[in-house]
């Protein structure tokens, strides 16, 4: 059931672009069969921004997604987080740490939305409003980004290995960057978390 919804753009035969929700989904696909637990998070400053943190615990591991935005998008500061997996949800020893994220700079939409406005490709909603959001090159009307639909559909089909290395990269873990603690009465998460983001945190316990 969770992939119902469209989440593929199809740009030509072979050739689809996977939406953000695609990408969201791919990572809850891994959440099957855990317990969940919405944790609260603590900035270290205060800029404007809204966050919202899962996490689920499953036999071998924990993953922690973490999403950070502003609903002005034009206001992009990062921040640094703060989360407390108290020991009664998470008392399992961690062992690796590995993390992936979705950002404006590997987001698939957001990259082909720049390489149409460096082209002068965009449409004129998208050429006026610089924080309307990346959701589709040719599809959706009024949303579409490319101002021409064959246009648009050449312009990403002809870099097309670029755009697909981006969208597998998204989907890979890598070193963690931040810390993970043990504290009296459980974990502490510290991190740096880009604005927007998505933040995807896997912790695997020791056996």
């Amino acid at each position: 059931r969770l992939w119902h919804w469209q989440l593929f753009e199809k740009i030509e035969p072979g050739r689809e672009l996977l939406y953000s929700t695609g990408w969201l989904y791919s990572v809850f696909d891994y959440l099957r069969g855990g317990e969940a637990f919405v944790l609260p998070v603590q900035s270290a400053a205060d800029n404007g921004n809204a966050h919202k943190a899962l996490l689920t615990v499953l036999e071998d591991r924990a993953i922690l997604i973490v999403s950070c935005w502003n609903t002005d998008r034009v206001k992009h500061a990062p921040d640094q987080l703060t989360l407390r997996l108290p020991e009664s949800v998470l008392s399992k020893k961690i062992g690796t740490v590995k993390t992936l994220s979705f950002t404006e700079t590997n987001s698939v939409y957001d990259v082909v939305r720049r390489d149409l406005a460096a082209a002068d490709l965009l449409s004129e909603k998208h050429k006026k409003h610089r924080g309307a959001p990346a959701t589709s090159v040719i599809e959706s009307g009024y949303d579409r980004m490319a101002a021409d639909k064959k246009t648009g559909a050449q312009f990403v089909s002809k870099d097309w290995d670029k755009y697909e290395k981006l969208m597998r990269n998204a989907l890979k873990l890598s070193g963690f960057n931040g810390t993970v603690t043990k504290k009296s009465g459980g974990i502490e998460v510290l991190f740096e978390a880009a604005n927007p983001s998505v933040t995807v945190i896997v912790m695997n316990f020791e056996k």
